[in-house]
């Protein structure tokens, strides 16, 4: 993507977050901006100048809340994503979209099913641990779990794959994506304890431990300026962003380390004429 263009796709997705923020606030739903949205949020105010999209945390009782309302609270322009709202959906992560755009890439070789530009919306559930067998067990089987669901559903193949994940595809080949679903579901509802000292999320790429914080790092969130607007983050963002990045996430990594997800087609659809003013794009 050229940069014009970068920029108003980022101006869209925060139309996305404002929405979210919004609903958020009327049921007094907890979150927290997470992943490179938050190191843009604290060493750039806003976007990280070169990312394309938004990610954010939130807790289990208020994530399953969200959901239970988006339906009825979403302003007719967006759109809830997730397995239960489209049985194709590939991938474990829920997806706030904004209708009459597009935003296509590619995964495994194959295009990804597309319904608009979108911010991502992770679970976190409790965790007695940091680090303990029966949970890095959890996040394996989590893990092992999405990728027979993706493998089911075509989106990787079953031929190139690890031996442990062919036997486990045959040992699940009875169960439906659904209930996939479900059992995962199940697996990180698992620690139900309100005194768990961490919370897990277990649909990044980053790994058990790095996505595994101290529930008082994260809550009560803090608000600061994102986009002239001001957003929630973690109590202690430096400390989360140390866990996951390390002390130097500060600093710009190089040109060649700076990630994106590579868009093969993007449409603006009715928002292309918009200019970049933020004021503009949400009107």
């Amino acid at each position: 993507m050229d940069k014009e263009l970068l920029r108003k796709v980022q101006l869209l997705e925060l139309m996305i977050l404002e929405e979210v923020d919004r609903i958020c606030k009327k049921y007094d739903l907890s979150y927290v901006l997470g992943y490179g949205t938050l190191i843009g949020a604290v060493r750039h105010s806003g976007f990280i100048p070169w990312d394309d999209d938004v990610d954010i945390f939130m807790p289990r009782a208020d994530y399953e809340k969200f959901l239970e309302v988006c339906p009825k609270e979403l302003d007719e322009k967006f759109l809830l994503h997730y397995l239960k709202t489209d049985k194709n959906y590939p991938i474990a992560i829920t997806k706030v979209r904004l209708k009459d755009t597009v935003f296509l890439q590619r995964a495994d070789n194959r295009e990804m099913i597309s319904e608009g530009i979108w911010i991502d919306v992770f679970c976190l559930d409790k965790a007695k641990k940091k680090t303990s067998f029966s949970q890095r067990a959890k996040f394996s089987l989590v893990g092992a779990i999405n990728t027979v669901k993706s493998i089911r559903q075509g989106w990787n193949p079953l031929k190139g794959s690890s031996l442990s994940i062919k036997l486990f595809y045959w040992m699940l080949r009875p169960f439906t994506v659904n209930a996939l679903y479900r059992m995962q579901e199940c697996i990180k509802k698992g620690c139900s304890k309100k005194k768990a000292e961490y919370l897990v999320e277990y649909s990044g790429c980053y790994g058990q431990i790095k996505q595994t914080f101290s529930e008082k790092d994260l809550f009560p969130p803090q608000r600061i300026p994102f986009e002239g607007k001001d957003f929630c983050v973690p109590n202690n963002y430096h400390n989360v962003l140390c866990q996951i990045y390390g002390e130097s996430y500060m600093t710009p990594p190089p040109v060649e380390k700076r990630v994106t997800h590579n868009p093969i087609r993007v449409d603006l659809g009715p928002y292309a004429e918009k200019s970049e003013d933020r004021n503009e794009v949400n009107g």
